[in-house]
């Protein structure tokens, strides 16, 4: 078995100040002897791995959000000539709780597991079912560490490349469960392989439910830094230099307010006679609206309604110079011809990922540069510098994660690693 081998951890939507003495002292120890990055600011959207595996932006690698408007390479495409009945079943499910247990079924136990014949992950959510055949997925149309998994080359690549190996435990391959990750990756930690990748997911999925401020956040980051202990143990007791890298990829805030875009969109489409899915197409994604006109009608009656009241007090439209400012592809047909983003700390509600019946108390994929959306990197390494970054991209995590395991960058990287930054701040004008 060789010496070294390198350890990426993340922290799904671990903010930066959740690392602390009191709730995470193993990682606060680490911090203090390791290269602390206090806040990173993440990549803009919903599609964080193209970021850290590229070293590229949004705009870049056309990763943006999960979902896209793709009617020919929609995973859910075979459903195509069932958008009727879908239609009455998704209408009669919001009012008759028999038919929603059908459909919520149907969704998990049926299309899901059909749906990946197409693609690597697609999950449905609460995507209306006869809108599922006109919807595409981004990051995961194959596996993100398969060969051409993005427009780009990765990180997966290069190793391919230089025939190293890998251990990948992230999402969605291993998602949901973490106790199952710190399984995994302490069942394989003699296998040799010269980067292991692991993914924690608890910080994001129980702040969603029960806010980034609280008791339960609190006992989240606890039990995450028992984990994250646990792993660098087996780690140092099985090789004799391993290198390690824990980072939060994003933040996470309290949602103060919830606003039914839904509503505001379908009321005027009916006052103009417009139907969705053949008329326009609205997208919910949480944090965005994303709307599409597919006639000239629809584009007529519908062009100012996310710029107009109520929506204009709760957010805005992304117009060319923001997508340019965050680095994300313009508006147009894969992700919307127009994007309604929201404030920080306001929720769409419905939307395409949670019931309707639930309000979630946490929420991310607001303004990338808000305090409360940015994570943190920690690295210990042989050799390497021990100090304080106060700011870097997410995109810097690829060049990290290159120098550590030995691989040159990825073509597209404008990413610059962590040790090189240290060098900046530490060294003499």
């Amino acid at each position: 078995m060789p010496s070294k081998t390198t350890v990426f951890i993340v922290l799904d939507a671990f903010r930066w100040d959740y690392l602390n003495a009191e709730d995470t002292p193993f990682l606060w120890r680490q911090a203090s002897e390791a290269l602390h990055v206090r806040r990173i600011v993440s990549s803009t959207g919903f599609a964080q791995r193209a970021a850290m595996f590229t070293g590229a932006c949004p705009d870049v690698t056309d990763c943006y959000t999960m979902f896209c408007y793709d009617r020919e390479g929609s995973p859910y495409r075979f459903l195509r000539p069932l958008r009727g009945p879908l239609r009455w079943l998704a209408a009669g499910a919001e009012r008759f709780g028999p038919l929603d247990l059908v459909e919520r079924g149907l969704r998990h136990r049926v299309l899901y597991r059909l749906s990946r014949v197409f693609a690597s992950h697609a999950p449905s959510g609460f995507i209306p079912l006869d809108l599922l055949p006109l919807i595409g997925v981004t990051e995961d149309r194959v596996s993100v560490h398969a060969p051409g998994a993005f427009p780009v080359p990765s990180l997966f690549d290069r190793l391919r490349e230089m025939g190293g190996s890998y251990r990948y435990l992230m999402f969605p391959d291993l998602f949901g469960d973490d106790d199952a990750v710190l399984s995994a990756t302490l069942a394989s930690v003699r296998l040799g392989h010269q980067l292991y990748m692991l993914q924690f997911s608890d910080s994001d999925a129980l702040c969603h439910h029960h806010g980034s401020e609280g008791d339960v956040r609190r006992g989240v980051a606890r039990e995450l830094d028992r984990k994250v202990s646990l792993v660098v143990e087996a780690f140092e007791t099985a090789y004799a230099q391993p290198s390690f890298m824990v980072i939060g990829d994003h933040g996470m805030m309290d949602v103060e307010t919830t606003v039914d875009v839904a509503s505001v969109v379908h009321g005027r489409a009916a006052r103009a006679g417009l139907r969705h899915g053949r008329d326009y197409l609205l997208f919910l994604d949480s944090t965005l609206a994303r709307l599409w006109s597919f006639n000239d009608r629809a584009g007529r009656a519908l062009e100012e309604v996310l710029s107009s009241p109520p929506l204009d007090a709760c957010g805005r439209l992304i117009d060319g110079a923001m997508a340019a400012r965050y680095r994300i592809p313009t508006p147009g047909p894969r992700y919307g011809e127009q994007i309604w983003w929201a404030n920080p700390g306001v929720l769409i509600h419905p939307d395409y990922f949670h019931p309707r019946r639930q309000v979630v108390r946490g929420m991310h994929g607001y303004d990338s540069y808000h305090e409360k959306m940015m994570g943190f990197a920690v690295v210990s390494a042989p050799g390497y510098g021990r100090g304080s970054v106060e700011s870097a991209r997410l995109i810097d995590v690829c060049p990290t994660l290159c120098d550590l395991v030995g691989l040159p960058y990825p073509d597209a990287n404008e990413g610059e690693s962590f040790a090189r930054q240290l060098e900046k701040c530490t060294s003499p004008l």
